[in-house]
């Protein structure tokens, strides 16, 4: 569990403006801005902030979108 959570914290610590994510509740956007602890994410027509730690995963390509890296 350790491990898992000391690779969830620096992807999130490596997050750019670009990046496709997916948050904890199952959006899927492009992050907009990164602050200390919140992440701006676009999806669609809404913009909305979320924590950091919100931020399940990043997504690097299409296929990511239909596995579950849990």
């Amino acid at each position: 569990q350790q491990k898992k959570a000391k690779e969830h914290t620096k992807m999130v610590d490596a997050l750019k403006s670009g990046a496709s994510v997916v948050t904890r509740g199952g959006v899927v956007g492009t992050v907009q801005s990164v602050k200390d602890t919140t992440v701006t994410v676009r999806s669609l027509e809404s913009k909305f902030e979320v924590e950091k730690h919100a931020i399940e995963r990043v997504i690097n390509n299409n296929s990511d979108l239909k596995t579950d890296n849990k």
